[in-house]
């Protein structure tokens, strides 16, 4: 799906043409709920700029909480430790097939 947005987007010539090769798309998939559908996939950033943009300011803010860390350890309890779930529970087997994870 995202690859066929990705791909309207690029070759369209004007908006008039992305609108109407969306709705071909919705009308070819069966969507009944063409507008949400559509709105799930819209707010994903495909074009270049996710890499020039998104994920530069993404490393970057890794980078320094990294260094931050480096200078100072104990910042590491600000994020705490995370425990796994209490109790057994049943997992369901497709999903375990999937995850990898099995119950004991």
């Amino acid at each position: 799906m995202t690859n066929a947005l990705r791909t309207i987007e690029k070759t369209s010539k004007d908006e008039s043409e992305v609108i109407r090769r969306k709705t071909e798309l919705v009308q070819y998939m069966g969507w009944r709920t063409a507008e949400r559908t559509l709105k799930a996939y819209e707010h994903v950033n495909r074009g270049e700029s996710f890499i020039t943009d998104t994920l530069t300011a993404i490393h970057a803010a890794l980078k320094r909480r990294e260094d931050a860390i480096r200078k100072d350890p104990s910042l590491l309890r600000e994020y705490g430790r995370v425990e796994p779930p209490s109790g057994t529970r049943d997992r369901d087997g497709e999903l375990a097939l999937l995850t990898g994870v099995y119950s004991e």
